[in-house]
């Protein structure tokens, strides 16, 4: 289904419930995703479902996403059954922005102020957060 699952043996008491503690305790409530296939740590990612992530990212009641970019086939690490993966031309950055701007497009809809972070390691994408907004 795409829907990113609470894993209930780290966070027995579910996402929401953790946000709202973090909150008593007058912190902010941070989350992490990816704009590939997964993320980093090889667990479930946004890419196709930023739209539905972003809903349940304030359910959640979260403040804050980084949105990292380790497994994207169009511009990002090499990986194995994607032979475009490794490289980032001029296609796969438009790509890369796009998936940004879709998940920006998502928190900024969601109903609740959401900071979105993005990830790249090369000088190009110095420009891209003031682009999406």
């Amino acid at each position: 289904s795409g829907q990113l699952e609470e894993d209930e043996r780290a966070f027995p008491s579910g996402m929401k419930s953790l946000g709202d503690y973090l909150h008593k305790l007058g912190f902010k409530y941070g989350i992490y995703t990816d704009r590939g296939l997964k993320t980093c740590a090889s667990r479930p990612a946004s890419l196709g479902f930023e739209a539905q992530d972003g809903r349940l990212f304030a359910s959640w009641d979260v403040d804050f996403v980084k949105n990292d970019g380790c497994v994207d086939p169009d511009c990002g690490d090499i990986m194995v059954g994607y032979p475009e993966s490794g490289k980032c031309d001029d296609e796969g950055k438009k790509k890369t922005v796009e998936k940004y701007r879709r998940m920006a497009e998502a928190l900024n809809s969601s109903g609740r102020p959401i900071v979105h972070s993005i990830c790249g390691w090369n000088p190009w994408f110095a420009g891209i957060g003031r682009q999406i907004g």
